[in-house]
């Protein structure tokens, strides 16, 4: 990527009409990526020096690929910005600081952590329920120190670790659905595009910020409390003298 200043300049006037015509990729170009996710094994995380109108980006976050887009050119950074983080402007004062718990099949459990992340959430617990020893310890660098990480829980279990650590969102498969909504934690379907979704790429991600949204922040959670959130009454007194 060229740094002369002439060139950037150049690329800044004429961004928009560039990632126009460089929108469809070479097949050549996918050749080499698939190779390229093949070395890595179908995941991990990726800084692009040069992410230019992004298309790159978007073809490796569809292969599994987690990519940090970085640019010298201001016009390439705008339009990226206008894409991705107007998502986040909406969304990051509604979701900041909410702790979501996941049980996904796949490899959601950690490849949707950074999303969660970019609109301000916090992963305080994931898991697998079929997952190899490579799994758990790319899970590692996802997460924070401290994060709870489980394999193949048990319906009591995952309940047990919801009381636990109280998350504000659950996101897990449809046998998990109703059983976490009747404790009172909001719950999003993570299995499968049955309700909503796809969640890949620049477009995908706005539909996952909405679809959290309208999870956590839906009224109806405050027409009921989480078991723990229960005042106990205290017991009847005796018969009176």
């Amino acid at each position: 990527m060229s740094t002369d200043r002439e060139t950037v300049w150049s690329y800044d006037t004429v961004a928009a009409e560039y990632a126009a015509e460089a929108a469809v990729m070479p097949e050549w170009v996918a050749t080499e990526m698939d190779a390229f996710v093949t070395e890595l094994g179908g995941s991990g995380r990726v800084l692009e020096i040069g992410s230019g109108g992004g298309r790159d980006a978007l073809e490796l976050e569809k292969r599994g690929i987690s990519v940090r887009r970085t640019d010298i050119s201001k016009g390439f950074v705008e339009l990226l910005r206008e894409r991705g983080f107007a998502v986040i402007d909406k969304y990051w004062p509604r979701l900041h600081g909410k702790r979501v718990m996941l049980y996904v099949g796949g490899l959601r459990p950690r490849h949707v952590i950074t999303a969660y992340e970019d609109l301000g959430m916090e992963i305080v617990g994931t898991g697998y329920e079929f997952a190899h020893n490579d799994d758990y310890q790319r899970t590692g660098h996802y997460v924070k120190e401290g994060t709870l990480i489980y394999d193949d829980v048990t319906g009591y279990e995952l309940e047990k670790f919801i009381e636990w650590i109280r998350p504000d969102l659950v996101g897990s498969g449809i046998k998990e659905k109703y059983s976490v909504q009747k404790m009172g934690i909001p719950f999003r379907q993570m299995h499968s595009w049955d309700y909503s979704g796809p969640y890949h790429g620049y477009d995908g991600f706005a539909i996952f910020a909405r679809d959290m949204d309208l999870a956590v922040n839906n009224p109806v959670w405050d027409l009921y409390d989480a078991p723990w959130q229960k005042v106990t009454m205290p017991a009847a007194s005796g018969a009176a003298e």
